[in-house]
């Protein structure tokens, strides 16, 4: 094909972008009739403010599932954009209306939930944690625990991550769906505590009521999956296996030696002051483009309640 089509091409396409960033809904319309790759333009949306523009390209048919990386180019899939617009709520419950993906983690493996708890984003915490059911492998991939070791940020421990999602109200039963694409993030959670040789965060689960006698898709349970050297963690599925037998609570006291504490203050440090509730922030307003049939008018959000209890304590024990 000739190069200079891909010339044209690329200029096309960096000229929608611009359009989307400075908010010129009509221009970025023309843009896209006239054959614009439209790869980061709802992020751009997101993160400019640009309510009309995200109407457009929603109404346009961008996808606003783009997958776990994205196309090239694509810096910010467009929820965790929404996550990062903790100013304005409206795009992300936006985004949960129109059916986002909540459930596929970025490249350092963190789902729009962890993501949402590292940055303080309260208003998007609820409804991801009511949807979520991968977090908790996530939290523990080699990704995840890799960007931690190399000091990537100000990433939480993947135990005290897997604390705070549990005390952001993730179930640790929950099961995924059927649709879920992202295969390397549907081990159940205590599955992924053992392939993580992580004592500590069975021990969470098992005071949270994980059950013990799950099968993954391989028809295999957590103990299954236990190496010979792991007697730790061995030990702890044993004992949370008979506690389930026995209809019994899961005592974790066999197993504590010292124990430290992190707070919701330590979760949600970075939440901004005066984050508006969903119900504080207007609709968006119809608009009609030159060309376009109908309008498109985003409904509105339901109110949510505070992430997490700003007075609440998680303690972490650890394995001796």
């Amino acid at each position: 094909m000739n190069p200079s089509y891909f010339s044209a091409k690329i200029r096309l396409n960096r000229s929608l972008l611009e359009a989307v960033s400075r908010g010129d809904r009509r221009q970025a319309s023309a843009l896209l009739s006239a054959g614009a790759t439209p790869w980061n333009c709802l992020s751009a949306s997101i993160t400019g403010g640009h309510r009309p523009v995200f109407a457009m390209l929603v109404k346009r048919g961008v996808a606003i599932d783009p997958g776990p990386q994205g196309p090239i180019g694509l810096e910010v899939p467009p929820v965790y954009a929404a996550i990062l617009q903790t100013d304005d709520s409206w795009f992300f419950h936006a985004l949960m209306e129109l059916g986002a993906e909540t459930n596929v983690p970025d490249r350092l493996g963190r789902t729009p939930l962890i993501f949402a708890i590292e940055h303080g984003c309260r208003h998007a915490i609820p409804t991801l944690a009511l949807r979520d059911h991968t977090s908790i492998a996530a939290a523990l991939s080699r990704q995840y625990r890799d960007a931690y070791a190399d000091g990537h940020g100000q990433l939480l421990a993947p135990t005290q991550m897997v604390a705070a999602l549990l005390e952001a109200g993730v179930k640790p039963n929950a099961r995924r769906p059927s649709t879920v694409a992202a295969v390397q993030y549907q081990l159940p959670p205590l599955h992924a505590a053992v392939f993580a040789d992580n004592a500590d965060v069975a021990l969470l689960l098992g005071n949270a009521g994980i059950d013990p006698f799950f099968e993954d898709s391989r028809r295999l349970r957590a103990r299954d999956m236990v190496r010979s050297q792991q007697k730790r963690i061995r030990e702890v599925i044993t004992a949370i296996e008979a506690a389930r037998e026995a209809g019994q609570p899961f005592d974790s006291t066999p197993f504590e030696t010292t124990s430290f504490n992190i707070t919701a203050a330590d979760i949600t440090a970075t939440v901004p002051s005066g984050v508006p509730p969903a119900s504080a922030v207007p609709a968006a307003s119809p608009e009609t483009v030159e060309g376009e049939a109908a309008e498109f008018v985003m409904p509105t959000s339901p109110q949510f309640s505070g992430a997490i209890n700003p007075g609440s304590t998680t303690t972490l024990r650890l394995v001796r």
